[in-house]
């Protein structure tokens, strides 16, 4: 739900731009299936697995957002920490904006942002924009 306030409200801030659906993921135990000696090959079928499963999961949401056009929605789906590959999209793409959701819940959260969010604020050379969903 959070997602799809971000993009709703990045859509209708920007209706003429092109917007990029940015993902991170890491491939959950993979040092554990290092450990175990699962091989090389297999954790790299894991990785593509998962890699395809987050770009279906960004298309089923762009498809959720009446106002986001399909021919501006590009995704983008990287391994690693997430502020790391918002802020490296950020530089790639030359972006002039950034929309990030905050997630808190309870009355502690809703005064305090998540690190991904406090790491983008802090670093990004272009202007950011923290939606709250509720």
């Amino acid at each position: 739900p959070c997602s799809a306030a971000v993009l709703a409200t990045a859509a209708a801030i920007a209706p003429a731009a092109e917007i990029q659906i940015c993902h991170a993921f890491d491939l959950p135990f993979e040092g554990r299936l290092w450990m175990a000696g699962v091989a090389d090959e297999q954790i790299d079928r894991y990785r593509a697995g998962a890699r395809q499963q987050a770009l279906s999961d960004i298309q089923r949401l762009a498809d959720t957002v009446p106002a986001l056009e399909k021919r501006r929605a590009l995704p983008a789906v990287m391994r690693g920490d997430p502020a790391h590959v918002i802020l490296d999209q950020e530089t790639a793409r030359d972006a002039d904006l950034i929309v990030i959701g905050k997630q808190g819940q309870s009355v502690l959260e809703e005064f305090l942002l998540g690190s991904v969010t406090r790491h983008v604020l802090a670093d990004s050379k272009c202007d950011v924009l923290v939606v709250n969903a509720r």
